[in-house]
């Protein structure tokens, strides 16, 4: 048996035929141009549908043969050209009147070309094959320089059984609940030659959902994304379908090393030549997103295509847990019956036909979660298990017995019980009876967003909802981070989206939400109160401090999730030209020199720094009198008394002097060894000691203007700058490293590739500095007479670019938008 034997349409083929100018962009991004021998070459198209990829295909080829000069002067082609390009194409079509209607189509084509009729005939009749496509070639004698075509989509619950069993014994990726395109693809990739290349338009489902999994790693394990164009927005079709697709190029060509991004909302013939240019050119975009990736994704992990945004995730993955990795959060679907209009049922039923209540479990579904909370109507779903998980005796019922005897044929024919006639009352799960009782929280799958309830242990889900259990966490904490924009996040970014902007509130994608272990008290309930008073830049900030997060970064991921609200203020930072940075980095160098050569004075030598930073801040909006520097720019301690900082930030409130940021501006060039270990106490000892000044002072607290005097705490910026001079011992390290008692951290354990010495020493300072959470960006420069600009920095993380990046970002919009 084969896929035809069951489908007659278009429609159930899952031929969605794609727009002409679409073909042509596809044959060019891959190079299938007339100007190459095209004849020597070999083509694939699996499933031809309405010819659209096969007649142009034909069109390039027969131009090749132009161009080529590869006709006699009878019109002929040449014996040996004509050999070979009967194996130039392939053209794999399904259905016998199509393939018929195709083959003469490429006749007459040929033929109007002026092409000798015999050769039109012969040609027409190598190329086309009439197969399925996936038991055809299965012993791969046939290989291909391209493959090219839009792939039929038939979903998993329209395929016969039968058939389904056949693809899915022959191919690995056809998993799961997996759309037939998914096996096409596998199939089409083990035919290409070496170095050949794989271009489908298809849906992008299977970049992010769960039967997509073994299809990633299929590719990622032995090919190489060449490109990948996201048109999910765009209408790539003849018909009006909702898709979702995407183009791309994988090829067997193991020297690739980097993928080209692109996304196109309209495909317009401005896009359209905008991706060829990108792709084939290197040129940049205007209209369209674009971008060069260096590493694409690895095995199985969903491809989360908005890339600035996956940055951001992956850093809070790093800090906190997944919901996947917290024992006591356990998340899962509603019950599933196999006939829900027989087996959930209202007070009426459970009266007329005066059901046992015992078999009666109250149900929750989607309709019953509505603004104001869970609104239950008196539905149940009936339990035709024990609570120790096997079958009930149904004659001991005759009630429910009476009742489901009169749907015993419509019963009998759920596929689960066509071999199995004695499970015909039976659900198609059964209700887990322990948690029945126990508190959990309930949501709907799909939307723009959605709302988290919940639930205190009185009812069960249907499988339109899902929720979770929660078993040790605080479920008040846990409900206010589902409906923050930090779930919201997570779930857009791994969920595929469906038209509208509505996505998948699934449990894989529920999963990757990351969460707190430790949340104080005090910090819940501010997040209870803000929701209280209707407060949500408030409660906004809040879930932002939980997480360690700017105000840059939560205001792109707001923006991200289209919450961005009236509170938050738009704002241009101006973060200055690399190039222009490194000239003023250079001059602050030569004053570094300067300073040093007339003698040391204390401070002196990093004032430079200090303008440059001053400037910056100045030029984004930032009053010069709020700013701060010398002795007067000291700060409370916890500690100690007071601390003195290089530059301070501050901004008077309504309610009060606000600290915004300080930063500490050091320099060393002599005794590197005793000084670099001084330095290290010196500055981890003042983040500490601000930090616990700060929690019990209040100095960045913002005071909301409320009936309770709300106060809510955004960490201030804190930055360190760090110049080492130039000096040959910085290039050595500890002689003699100290005995200690227990192992060192193998990060400060020379490696034949990786020497200890200062500089990385100091390197390894600064990282830390940063991942503690003491400092909010830090930045080493390193004096170096050698080269034209007067220095170097160690890695880009560390320079001092990402660093006024990361100060703007954070400095900036807190001062501009608090009040």
């Amino acid at each position: 048996m084969d896929l035809v034997s069951s489908v007659s349409s278009s429609k159930s083929l899952g031929q969605y035929f794609t727009k002409p100018e679409v073909v042509e962009l596809m044959l060019d991004l891959f190079g299938y141009s007339p100007e190459k021998k095209l004849f020597t070459q070999s083509i694939l198209e699996p499933a031809t549908g309405d010819g659209v990829f096969l007649l142009s295909i034909v069109d390039r080829l027969f131009e090749s043969f132009v161009k080529n000069e590869c006709f006699t002067t009878s019109g002929k082609l040449k014996k040996s050209i004509f050999m070979s390009a009967k194996t130039a194409i392939v053209a794999v079509e399904l259905d016998s009147n199509t393939y018929l209607r195709l083959t003469r189509e490429v006749q007459n084509y040929l033929i109007e070309k002026g092409m000798d009729i015999h050769q039109a005939i012969e040609l027409s009749e190598s190329w086309l094959v009439n197969s399925d496509f996936l038991l055809w070639n299965r012993n791969y004698e046939l290989r291909f320089d391209y493959v090219v075509g839009n792939p039929p989509y038939i979903r998993n619950e329209n395929m016969d059984d039968s058939i389904k069993k056949l693809y899915r014994d022959l191919y690995v990726t056809y998993y799961d609940r997996a759309d037939i395109y998914v096996p096409f693809i596998e199939h089409s990739l083990l035919m290409l030659k070496p170095k050949g290349i794989c271009s489908f338009i298809c849906t992008d489902r299977f970049i992010k959902n769960n039967y997509g999994r073994k299809l990633r790693k299929f590719i990622t394990d032995s090919y190489k994304v060449k490109y990948f164009l996201d048109i999910h927005n765009s209408s790539p079709f003849e018909e009006n379908v909702s898709a979702y697709p995407c183009i791309f190029g994988f090829s067997s060509d193991d020297s690739l090393s980097q993928t080209y991004f692109a996304k196109s909302d309209h495909l317009s013939r401005d896009e359209i030549g905008e991706v060829k240019n990108f792709i084939l050119f290197d040129q940049p975009t205007q209209s369209i997103e674009s971008r060069m990736v260096d590493n694409w994704f690895e095995g199985e992990e969903p491809w989360v295509i908005d890339f600035e945004i996956k940055e951001i995730l992956d850093g809070i993955k790093m800090r906190f847990p997944t919901i996947s990795n917290v024992e006591t959060i356990d998340c899962k679907i509603g019950i599933a019956t196999g006939a829900t209009d027989l087996f959930v049922v209202d007070e009426s039923i459970v009266n007329d036909y005066q059901l046992e209540k015992e078999l009666l479990v109250p149900l929750i579904t989607k309709k019953h979660l509505t603004p104001e909370g869970i609104e239950w109507n008196g539905t149940y779903t009936i339990q035709t298990f024990q609570s120790n998980g096997e079958p009930i005796n149904l004659d001991n019922y005759p009630r429910l017995q009476k009742y489901l005897l009169q749907f015993k044929e419509k019963l009998s024919k759920r596929a689960f019980v066509k071999k199995n006639p004695d499970k015909w009352f039976w659900t198609k799960e059964k209700v887990r009876v322990e948690e029945i009782e126990k508190p959990k929280i309930m949501w709907k799958d799909i939307g723009n967003s959605t709302k988290f309830f919940e639930e205190k242990g009185c009812y069960y889900p249907e499988h339109s909802l899902y929720y979770l259990l929660v078993d040790g966490y605080d479920s008040r904490l846990l409900k206010h981070i589902l409906n923050s924009f930090i779930a919201l996040a997570f779930v857009k970014a791994y969920s595929t989206t469906m038209r509208g902007d509505y996505f998948r509130f699934q449990k894989q994608n529920i999963e990757q939400i990351c969460v707190p272990l430790e949340v104080d008290k005090s910090t819940i309930d501010q997040l209870d109160k803000a929701i209280e008073l209707n407060q949500p830049s408030v409660f906004n900030s809040i879930i932002a401090k939980i997480f360690g997060l700017d105000d840059r970064i939560k205001n792109l991921l707001l923006s991200y999730v289209g919450l961005i609200i009236d509170e938050v203020k738009t704002l241009e930072i101006r973060i200055p030209n690399p190039d222009d940075l490194k000239t003023r980095v250079s001059e602050c160098f030569k004053h570094y020199a300067d300073v040093r050569e007339g003698g040391t004075q204390h401070g002196a030598t990093m004032e430079a720094f200090e303008h440059v930073i001053i400037d910056l801040l100045v030029e984004n909006g930032v009053e010069r009198s709020d700013i701060i520097t010398g002795r007067s720019a000291t700060v409370p301690g916890y500690f100690r008394r007071a601390k003195a900082w290089d530059v301070l930030i501050k901004k008077r409130t309504e309610n009060g002097l606000v600290l915004i940021g300080v930063i500490e501006c050091k320099s060393q060039k002599g005794s590197v060894g005793n000084n670099s270990n001084n330095r290290a106490e010196e500055v981890v000892g003042s983040g500490y000691d601000l930090k616990k000044a700060n929690q019990k002072l209040g100095l960045s607290a913002v005071k909301v203007m409320d009936t309770e005097g709300t106060v809510f705490f955004e960490e201030p910026f804190v930055g360190f700058v760090f110049l080492l001079g130039h000096d040959f011992k910085n290039a050595g390290g500890d002689k003699r490293p100290q005995k200690v008692v227990f192992d060192v951290d193998s990060a400060f354990i020379p490696t034949e590739s990786v020497p200890m010495n200062y500089k990385r020493r100091l390197e390894i300072l600064n990282y830390r500095l940063m991942e503690s959470g003491l400092y909010s960006a830090a930045t080493l420069v390193l004096e170096d007479p050698n080269v034209e600009s007067g220095f170097t920095e160690p890695s880009e993380q560390l320079s001092f670019y990402n660093f006024i990046a990361r100060m703007l970002g954070s400095v900036v919009p807190k001062y501009h938008t608090i009040s």
